[in-house]
């Protein structure tokens, strides 16, 4: 029995129709761990920052979750892991206090996603003192680091940015070899630099020089390659080393027909646009996975038309003049989006895929011959249907079978000139 005058410790219980000092949040929050992590879920730290003065219960509960806010940016590390000492993720400010400085680099352990784009105090010998937990690292234009940077340390890491940097100039032979998803874009390698010790990788976003030799090396389980370059991948480069490849862009690059043939079966997403090397010839090998095509600004013609396969949901073929009014997309029953810009097809085979549910995409232009002679657009929210002036000076362009359409910026800026001052409502969406 507790003495006169003393008060029990016994704990305060809450009672229907009673009074009771504990908001009900922190009842939420702290008292039951189901609702809690189901709301905490949804919080970034700079919420959790003003939890943490709520009650003292809430800050414990705070304090135990593994935080992994990487958009909100950490300007003293110290304090951050001294308020947050479970977190796994952070971004850290490009004006760092202290400067990653040993304490602040030892308060980073345990960390797993650390982003330290941009901030020009990260140097080849900073990168050594890294936590070894790291998964991912974005060190992205890091402009201090050179090529003598290595990563072999990180035994971990899985997915590293270094776009903007010199870290892979003189090879990858730096980087570690768990790598699955590697961005070198803006980067350059050396000629006939090999990839070979990068067996796990699964992504890779090389938009620069793609030789022979690069290519060759990548290992076979890659899922996405994104090469899209002027100065990437020579005519006759082979993709049939990737049997697992998921999506690939390679627009704005040399492949060819012989390319084109050796892609693998696997692909669900392939961007050819721009690839001036395919000819009227080019057909496409059997691609039953396929869902998304692009060979707009191509010479592709009827051939690679008739090679499409049955299960294509949307395809990019403007401005390819080789195609003509003999093509057929009949075969095409799950196509639901088609761009056709500039591409001579039979207007009788689009209004079939039109009956289908495709939506079609084709731009008429003023000047051209078609029959558009005014800028029409939806006549609700105080819009008017309007001729432009002919000092406008710019093409104009609809899309067939719908009332509103899109126009340059000049065209947009005299519209909202012209829009009436009584309209109430926005305008329509572009």
């Amino acid at each position: 029995m507790p003495c006169h005058g003393m008060q029990s410790q016994r704990p305060r219980r809450f009672r229907p129709g009673g009074t009771d000092d504990v908001p009900l949040l922190v009842r939420v929050l702290a008292g039951n761990p189901a609702t809690s992590a189901a709301i905490l879920g949804c919080l970034d730290t700079v919420d959790a920052s003003r939890l943490r003065r709520l009650y003292p219960a809430v800050a414990a509960v705070v304090a135990g979750v593994p935080w992994a806010d990487m958009a909100t940016p950490v300007v003293d590390v110290m304090r951050w892991r001294a308020a947050l000492p479970a977190a796994v993720g952070a971004r850290v400010a490009q004006l760092l206090i202290r400067r990653l400085a040993p304490p602040a680099l030892a308060a980073l352990a345990g960390t797993t996603h650390l982003d330290l784009q941009g901030c020009g105090f990260v140097t080849d010998e900073l990168l050594l003192g890294l936590p070894v937990s790291l998964h991912t690292l974005n060190v992205s234009d890091c402009y201090s680091l050179t090529r003598n940077a290595r990563l072999v340390h990180l035994p971990a890491l899985s997915a590293l940015n270094c776009h903007g940097t010199r870290v892979v100039d003189g090879g990858v032979a730096g980087l570690p070899a768990s790598l699955q998803e590697l961005d070198i874009a803006g980067v350059r390698l050396p000629a006939r630099a090999s990839l070979t010790h990068l067996a796990c990788l699964r992504v890779l976003r090389i938009p620069g020089p793609l030789d022979a030799v690069m290519l060759a090396s990548l290992p076979p389980s890659l899922l996405e390659l994104h090469a899209a370059s002027y100065r990437s991948l020579a005519p006759g480069a082979s993709f049939a080393h990737l049997p697992v490849l998921h999506t690939l862009d390679v627009s704005r690059t040399d492949i060819d027909d012989a390319s084109l043939a050796s892609m693998p079966s696997s692909l669900v997403s392939f961007n050819a646009h721009e690839c001036k090397n395919l000819t009227p010839s080019a057909v496409l090998p059997p691609l039953p996975l396929l869902q998304l095509l692009d060979v707009s600004i191509t010479g592709i013609g009827d051939a690679l038309v008739a090679s499409l396969p049955v299960g294509l949901a949307e395809l990019r073929m403007s401005y390819c003049r080789n195609v003509t009014v003999g093509a057929t997309l009949d075969h095409l029953r799950a196509l639901r989006v088609l761009h056709c810009i500039h591409t001579h097809l039979a207007p009788a085979m689009l209004d079939a895929c039109r009956a289908r549910g495709c939506a079609v995409l084709r731009v008429s232009c003023a000047g051209t011959g078609t029959p558009f002679t005014h800028l029409r657009y939806w006549q609700t929210a105080g819009w008017r249907v309007v001729t432009p002036p002919a000092r406008c000076g710019c093409g104009m362009w609809r899309r067939a079978g719908e009332k509103r359409t899109w126009s340059l910026i000049p065209v947009v800026r005299w519209l909202h000139w012209r829009r009436c001052r009584t309209a109430t409502a926005s305008p329509p969406p572009w």
